[in-house]
């Protein structure tokens, strides 16, 4: 059923190509000066090309602050700290402070915490509890119901990854072990001021990355056709994201240099099930899964993507649809069989 009322948001602006990171100090300048960078693989933090990619940054007359590396899903702890230390530095956005998210869900999400923190860590501070201030009071479901009160620190995204999608939905997810839970913290405030893909960056993934990403786009473009929450907008980006994942994820997994790999960022990009609203179509272990044996989210949601649809109501939603609805270039006979 198609829904009546929706809201449909995403970033400031999407810049999307091959090539294009060039393109990056254009999107940092007009929102501040001293970029704060969150990296999501120290393989790629000592690699030769984020060595190219500060000194484009530099060159470009941006100052750079400390670079935050994260390793694995953040938990409330590693918010907790880098929000405090920027906090007490006196970072801001009246300051010309700028975080720069690169790599994957995971730098993205700590990120986007970190910035909504950083400014309401006076209000933390004021409602903590006896272990102290802490972003857990912001989350939804195991916190006291705080909501963020000042704007968070402008965000821009640059993803390595065709994965998670983090860089285009409003919320931030956040683990903890003891006890163990992995919750949102969300706001349509935490929409990123300007998100860069260049599906460049991808080649350099393994073919397991590749692998475990392009299941992730694809579960998350399947869950937002088929949720029974399912409204026009999304329904008709998945079709198209399907459309680009089904073909491009073997060529990205075989041989990441052709051409065609772009295709599957495109799909990634598409997968907006979290853009406005909740397009999960059923519940799934798959957040115990990672909660409880540090498995990465690409990795659980490619062993729990949603079944083909099988049934008849499934099979007459998709056939019903028209034509140049799904630009003509959905594999029906994959979907359907």
């Amino acid at each position: 059923m198609i829904q009546s009322q929706y809201d449909f948001s995403m970033p400031g602006r999407i810049v999307f190509g091959w090539g294009r990171t060039k393109e990056l100090p254009e999107l940092i300048r007009p929102l501040g000066r001293r970029v704060h960078i969150f990296c999501g693989s120290r393989t790629l933090f000592n690699s030769p090309r984020f060595a190219a990619l500060l000194d484009l940054l530099q060159n470009a007359g941006l100052e750079l602050a400390e670079t935050a590396l994260q390793m694995g899903e953040p938990t409330v702890q590693d918010v907790d700290r880098l929000a405090e230390l920027k906090f007490r530095m006196g970072v801001s956005a009246e300051n010309g402070d700028v975080f720069l998210g690169i790599g994957g869900g995971s730098a993205i999400d700590l990120a986007k915490a970190v910035a909504a923190m950083v400014p309401n860590w006076e209000l933390a501070e004021k409602n903590a509890a006896p272990s102290g201030p802490s972003v857990q009071n912001f989350l939804e479901g195991v916190g006291i119901g705080l909501k963020l009160e000042k704007d968070p620190i402008p965000t821009v995204f640059l993803p390595t990854t065709a994965g998670s999608g983090a860089e285009a939905t409003k919320n931030a997810v956040i683990a903890s072990f003891d006890p163990p839970f992995k919750k949102s913290l969300r706001d349509v405030r935490l929409f990123a001021r300007a998100v860069l893909i260049d599906p460049q960056w991808t080649v350099f993934n393994s073919p397991e990355v590749t692998a475990c990403s392009g299941m992730d786009a694809l579960t998350q473009l399947f869950e937002s056709f088929l949720s029974r929450k399912a409204a026009p907008i999304p329904q008709a980006l998945a079709l198209q994201g399907l459309s680009l994942g089904f073909h491009a994820l073997g060529t990205a997994f075989r041989d990441p240099e052709k051409s065609r790999s772009p295709r599957k960022n495109g799909a990634r990009r598409l997968s907006f099930r979290r853009l406005s609203r909740k397009f999960r179509s059923r519940p799934c272990s798959r957040y115990r899964t990672g909660t409880r044996n540090s498995c990465a989210a690409p990795a659980r949601k490619s062993m729990c993507a949603p079944p083909l649809p099988r049934t008849a109501p499934q099979r007459r939603r998709l056939q019903g649809t028209p034509p140049d609805a799904r630009g003509g270039a959905v594999s029906q006979s994959f979907l359907l069989e």
